[in-house]
């Protein structure tokens, strides 16, 4: 697995996301290119997503301020901004129950707009074309994220478990 990248942070939560966004900012834009195709699959133009985000932000400062304070270590050490790591911090809250189901004429037609505004502000998806996003979420290519383990054979242990000492770190920019 030498190709799977660790990303190694520290500091506070604000340093642990600029750690954090600046090394997997690449991968953050593939993220934001692939949550504005799948967004768009639902109707909604990327900067519609952010919108929709907004509310989430109070919530989840009040229940812990320095996840906000992470994200925009984040934003800025990727180079964006904090809508747009809120916006994919808050996908699942904000993904409709009907995606990837099929849509009504009406939907087709909104879909098709919100992925021609996503293309003029520059967050086309070099692997999607607008034509083939219409028919399904496989034509379109779109995936929600992965989750990742380590086989009790590979880690050594002989246990599946998470690494030890530090907890696990919730940096979220899908990558």
């Amino acid at each position: 697995m030498s190709n799977f990248p660790v990303v190694v942070v520290g500091g506070d939560a604000y340093a642990a996301g600029v750690g954090y966004g600046s090394q997997a900012r690449t991968r953050i834009a593939t993220s934001i290119l692939n949550y504005a195709a799948t967004f768009a699959w639902c109707g909604l133009d990327w900067d519609e997503t952010k919108r929709a985000a907004q509310p989430f932000r109070t919530i989840i400062g009040d229940f812990r301020g320095e996840l906000i304070d992470e994200m925009q270590g984040i934003a800025d050490g990727a180079g964006l901004s904090t809508d747009d790591i809120l916006a994919l911090n808050c996908r699942t809250e904000l993904l409709p129950e009907s995606f990837g189901q099929p849509l009504r004429r009406t939907a087709r037609r909104k879909r098709g707009e919100a992925l021609a505004r996503n293309a003029a502000r520059g967050l086309d998806h070099p692997g999607i074309c607008i034509a083939a996003s219409l028919r399904s979420p496989d034509d379109a290519m779109v995936n929600e994220c992965t989750a990742i383990a380590v086989s009790a054979h590979q880690n050594g242990t002989g246990h599946l478990s998470t690494p030890s000492p530090s907890p696990v770190r919730s940096l979220s920019g899908c990558a």
